[in-house]
């Protein structure tokens, strides 16, 4: 069965919920084991992270964590669409075994639900294929499809973070996407 619960922790609560400490031990070890996702450290996404989106089992132990980030550009600076924040949603990591019951989707919406009610413009950077079709079905846009969103998606760059090669970026890919 399952009784799956889903908390959304923003970065306010962040520093008060002492539970995230391990949340994020356990969220990074599992990003860094990921092989199509971009290694992270602690101390990385605890400097951009503006909220997290939790679930729980119905015995309280974490089965998936994702995030919302803020969208940066190669200056660092704050990126500004449409008179909103950019905010990335990303760092999506569902426990394998709880793969495929809907839980990736749920924590998709409700960051967007944030993302709606701070006014924040929220963008995703991904070629994979399962969050892509959590996306189609939520009916989020490719960039690629629209010529409003060139200048955001050329200045979407997030391999300085990482130190990757901009080959490999998912933005070469199509892989940019907005959520209308």
């Amino acid at each position: 069965g399952g009784n799956m619960k889903t908390q959304i922790i923003t970065i306010g609560d962040i520093e008060g919920d002492r539970r995230l400490s391990q949340y994020l031990s356990w969220w990074v070890k599992n990003i860094n084991q990921e092989k199509h996702m971009l290694s992270v450290t602690e101390e990385s996404l605890k400097k951009e992270l503006l909220a997290a989106a939790i679930a729980f089992s119905e015995n309280e132990e974490v089965i998936a964590i994702s995030g919302i980030v803020n969208g940066r550009n190669k200056e660092e600076k704050e990126m500004i669409f449409d008179n909103k924040k950019v905010v990335e949603i990303g760092s999506n990591f569902v426990s394998p075994p709880f793969r495929n019951r809907g839980i990736g989707s749920k924590l998709v919406l409700e960051r967007l639900q944030v993302c709606k009610e701070k006014n924040w413009f929220p963008v995703s950077i991904t070629t994979n294929p399962v969050m892509l079709r959590i996306f189609h079905k939520l009916n989020a846009k490719s960039m690629e499809s629209d010529p409003q969103y060139d200048c955001l998606r050329q200045e979407l760059c997030i391999c300085h973070h990482f130190s990757s090669d901009c080959r490999v970026c998912p933005l070469q890919k199509n892989g940019g996407w907005v959520f209308e």
